[in-house]
């Protein structure tokens, strides 16, 4: 059950990457089940009845998930993979636009100021 489980899990990569639809994975599925019923005839509908449910879940999952990945990097939004961390240059840059953007800025920036000599003590 297991390899066949990966085989549907494969093949559900594969129709993916061919912008197979969800909806359209299931049609197929459905097809599959009107064919098959009269070879079976009334036997094992429970079992039948289970493993199309796996099956289709199986499916369904990878098209999902590359139909998710695929909108996510045509519309723009942020995948879910963490960012690397900034180097030590670009630091000033993103915490002017953090704070700039944070306090509705239109526009940020940092001057640097050398220091001043150290007060004198006072007693």
């Amino acid at each position: 059950m297991t390899a066949f489980l990966e085989q549907v899990d494969y093949n559900g990569r594969r129709l993916a990457k061919l912008d197979v639809s969800p909806e359209e994975a299931g049609a197929a599925l459905a097809a599959f089940d009107v064919i098959l019923s009269p070879v079976l005839g009334g036997r094992l509908p429970a079992g039948r009845e289970q493993l199309m449910l796996l099956t289709a879940l199986t499916l369904i999952r990878p098209l999902t998930a590359f139909a998710k990945r695929k909108l996510r990097s045509s519309s723009g939004l942020p995948s879910r993979r963490k960012p690397s961390p900034p180097t030590s240059a670009q630091m000033p840059a993103r915490l002017v636009q953090a704070l700039a953007g944070g306090l509705r800025a239109q526009a940020g920036a940092i001057v640097l100021e050398r220091p001043k000599a150290p007060a004198a003590p006072l007693l």
